[in-house]
């Protein structure tokens, strides 16, 4: 029996027996209300059963739970007792049903896999394009998706279905908890606890020389007692060279370009460690080292702490702006979504026109202009994407002519390609002027807005950089509600002007499209990043513009 199940039926028993003493003790003729605790098994069992879902093994606790009620319009105590031993007696013998009936719980995870599969080898977008042989990912995935059904372990499989989306190596194929009882307590960040490993008391991260360096690590832990400080280089973890040990770890989510899978590879080579680790490293002489650290149970926190600093998301208000500078303003546009709640004094915001946005938007460039800004950094880091009817409303603000921003395509059967059906463009209402423009991208920039990023990078004043590429998927998105899993895909076809696939990583693993800079992350950086708590990214760019004539 799982566990809720269990502490249903340990609850209703342990009430039951309640209900023995309180008869024995009390005199219902005269404490009415006493006798509504009868029914309080039951009141539990239909809200578990509304939360769980009903289960036919359990019907002992669901049939026992509601003898009890009866016990409520009795005042032979010889009566009650009678009523409350049969009620007990069927939640009692409740767990030798559900463990000797077969379909007890029944998950019927490989046919969700197969469903799911199915839907994905028919409508998935990429298939020729990113080489996916879908028949050697079923192979492969199929067994863990029946050991899952063996187990009945809903943690089992929705690791199965994570793995199986990684594969694809596109941003937009992925899965979230559905709404059965056992997704309801697992989300996302849950299964990734489990496949981060061990806290030893630091991360590790790659600088751009190639090197594996120590990071976030905990002050007067284990490991700092032992030497290992920020930036120290590490060689080897449980014996096998560092290099080796990174290229056989899994995946971030949500990376489209093996470029960013790579930045981020280090972070997970902890979850290849157990309650001990062995370490060699380089300490600050010069001389290598040899040490044993300590795992705890959990690295999910150290592990989203050095995430968040690297990635530093834009956590501003969407469409808010500040002066850095006197002569650079600072806009955030960390979603291409409009709020709903958001309604100006001009118009109201709604995805048909997008009206308030616009008309906000122009207000803000304005009063930079007013303030002094000649000079605009546009932070995008952390943008998810949205709507790509937004992306020419905001893009037209910036430029003196028609710029190209995406095409949507159908199959032509004909010609055996994918050709335009519909084509957007820019108009040209620029608000900005000629000043230069810096966008911030990071791995978490992805679709609607990395289509943004593309048509922006069209104009002659902007420069795009980040320490990493974009997501890399750009491509249009569709899904399916499965029993314990929503699974995603692409599955609407986007290109470029020459009619190619427009950003998305094909067979190689590399996005079509690059930031104008790569910031190195060297050791100033990773100094800036993790010893002064800095948003290095955008000092890198305030740097950037105040060095251009």
């Amino acid at each position: 029996m799982i566990t809720d199940d269990i502490g249903l039926w340990a609850v209703c028993t342990l009430l039951a027996l309640l209900m023995f003493y309180i008869v024995k003790t009390i005199d219902f003729s005269i404490r009415l209300h006493y006798r509504l605790g009868f029914a309080i098994p039951f009141i539990l069992v239909l809200w578990f059963t509304a939360t769980a879902g009903f289960e036919i093994s359990l019907m002992g606790i669901y049939t026992g739970s509601l003898i009890l009620v009866f016990c409520f319009f009795l005042k032979d105590k010889k009566k009650m007792y009678r009523i409350l031993l049969a009620g007990l007696v069927c939640i009692a013998i409740t767990p030798v049903i559900a463990l000797h009936y077969k379909d007890y719980r029944i998950t019927h995870y490989t046919d969700e896999f197969q469903a799911g599969f199915e839907s994905m080898k028919e409508h998935y977008i990429l298939t020729d394009y990113k080489q996916i042989d879908f028949d050697a990912l079923y192979a492969e995935y199929l067994p863990r998706f029946e050991a899952a059904d063996d187990s009945r372990s809903f943690p089992q499989a929705y690791a199965a279905w994570t793995d199986f989306c990684l594969a694809f190596f596109d941003g937009h194929v992925y899965v979230t908890a559905g709404t059965s009882e056992e997704a309801i307590r697992l989300n996302r960040d849950t299964y990734y606890k489990s496949q981060v490993g061990a806290d030893y008391g630091f991360s590790l991260v790659t600088l751009s020389d190639g090197r594996t360096v120590f990071a976030n690590v905990e002050p007067n832990g284990e490991a700092y007692d032992l030497g290992i400080r920020n930036g120290l280089e590490l060689t080897s973890f449980d014996g096998v060279d560092i290099q080796t040990a990174k290229a056989h770890t899994k995946p971030i989510p949500a990376v489209g370009d093996s470029g960013n899978v790579s930045f981020y590879q280090s972070l997970m080579v902890t979850a290849s460690g157990s309650s001990h680790a062995d370490l060699t490293f380089i300490d600050a002489r010069g001389t290598e080292q040899a040490i044993t650290v300590t795992g705890t149970s959990d690295n999910y926190n150290r592990y989203r702490q050095t995430l968040d600093l690297l990635q530093h998301n834009n956590e501003d208000t969407n469409l808010s702006y500040k002066m850095i500078s006197d002569d650079t303003a600072l806009l955030s546009l960390n979603s291409m979504l409009v709020e709903g709640d958001i309604t100006y004094e001009h118009a109201e915001a709604t995805n048909e026109s997008y009206s308030g946005m616009k008309a906000l938007l122009q207000e803000q460039l304005q009063n930079m202009k007013e303030d002094g800004a000649h000079k605009l950094i546009l932070d995008m880091r952390g943008n998810g994407g949205g709507y790509l009817d937004m992306i020419p409303v905001i893009a037209s603000l910036f430029t003196d002519s028609e710029v190209f921003v995406a095409s949507n395509a159908a199959y032509n059967e004909q010609t055996k390609r994918y050709e335009p059906v519909q084509t957007v463009y820019t108009s040209a209402e620029n608000i900005w002027g000629n000043g230069e423009i810096v966008i911030l991208v990071n791995s978490n920039t992805a679709s609607a807005a990395e289509i943004f990023v593309h048509t922006m990078m069209q104009l002659p004043n902007v420069t795009v950089m980040g320490f990493t590429k974009t997501c890399g998927s750009a491509m249009m998105v569709s899904g399916m509600e499965l029993s314990n899993v929503n699974l995603y895909f692409s599955g609407g076809m986007t290109l470029d002007e020459t009619g190619e696939v427009l950003i998305d990583a094909d067979a190689s693993r590399i996005s079509m499209m690059t930031p104008d800079i790569i910031i190195p992350f060297d050791e100033d950086a990773f100094h800036a990043v993790f010893e002064n708590g800095e948003d290095y990214v955008l000092d890198y760019a305030v740097s950037y513009l105040e060095h251009m004539h």
